[in-house]
């Protein structure tokens, strides 16, 4: 879910400061382990700067020079 909602909010410092901490407080009330709940959620944050052409500043080098196809 925290990665699909990327698509409703431009940009990636608004994504995380909306959803991260809300995130990790869901996780962490279930008792999942914090480190891991943190871990998680980092990566998917930064999975979606590859997702596509506009998520980041950066993701335009990656499609322009060819490392990500269109």
């Amino acid at each position: 879910m925290h990665f699909f909602i990327h698509y409703l909010i431009v940009g990636k410092t608004t994504h995380i400061g909306a959803l991260y901490q809300a995130f990790l407080k869901m996780h962490l009330t279930p008792k999942v382990p914090r480190t891991l709940s943190t871990l998680l959620l980092a990566y998917n944050t930064d999975l979606f700067g590859a997702l596509t052409h506009y998520c980041i500043g950066h993701a335009a080098i990656y499609y322009g020079v060819g490392y990500v196809k269109l």
